[in-house]
């Protein structure tokens, strides 16, 4: 089965994120995730996720909000955007480097209000610059059990930006979910893909496909070459 590709917006200003995401979805990815590392608050990052869901309002669209603790933060926030009318709608997705902060106050937030059920939640695990960060097989397998329950896909990295995580680690932890999704968000290009075909479903890149780190700007040859080349895997 092809993996699905989630191209990451680095966001810098709303026009940037607008003009990266549009060649994102005409090359066929099969949606987009904005984030924000440059600014202490969550304010450009709506503002460019509203202009965003302007102009693809039935494309995915995902948020990663770097500012807050926890998902349960980030899911509240959400929620108060929201009904406040600050945002159009509610995002596709939210993903978090950290599935442990306040898991069980998600759940019960996500049972109360059931349109944020709805919303995908991607939870790291065995994440990179978390104080469970692992690249051991054994323990990043043991953390995915202890934490699955609590997530919509199983998130992973490797040790830092741009690092590939090991493709034992990834198979272990594919292995320990079954059915469930598992993400890849660190490290994985075209050139090493291969070495882990059918260990993971969901990929989210960036540094392979941009003109730089954290710059926010795809080399739009990259991204339509990962794109094909994840619809054969």
């Amino acid at each position: 089965m092809a993996i699905e590709i989630f191209p990451v917006v680095h966001v810098n200003e709303v026009s940037q994120a607008m003009d990266q995401a549009a060649p994102a979805f005409e090359a066929g990815a099969n949606g987009v995730y904005l984030i924000d590392h440059h600014n202490p608050d969550t304010n450009l990052l709506f503002s460019a996720y509203n202009g965003v869901a302007d102009e693809k309002l039935y494309r995915f669209i995902g948020l990663n909000l770097l500012q807050l603790t926890s998902a349960e933060s980030a899911f509240s926030l959400i929620n108060t955007r929201f009904k406040s009318g600050d945002i159009a709608r509610l995002p596709d997705g939210i993903w978090t480097d950290d599935a442990i902060p306040n898991k069980d106050k998600l759940v019960s937030l996500r049972h109360k209000h059931q349109e944020l059920a709805r919303i995908l939640y991607l939870g790291g695990v065995a994440f990179k610059y978390t104080q469970t960060y692992t690249d051991n097989t054994e323990q990043a397998v043991i953390e995915t059990r202890n934490l699955m329950p609590y997530v919509d896909v199983v998130t992973t990295s490797g040790k830092g930006t741009g690092k590939p995580p090991r493709p034992e680690k990834i198979k272990a932890m594919k292995q320990a979910i079954g059915d469930k999704k598992l993400a890849v968000a660190s490290g994985i290009s075209i050139d090493n893909i291969r070495d882990y075909t059918g260990a993971f479903d969901q990929l989210l890149v960036s540094t392979s496909i941009e003109v730089e780190p954290y710059s926010g700007i795809f080399v739009p040859e990259k991204l339509k070459m990962l794109i094909e080349h994840c619809k054969t895997i």
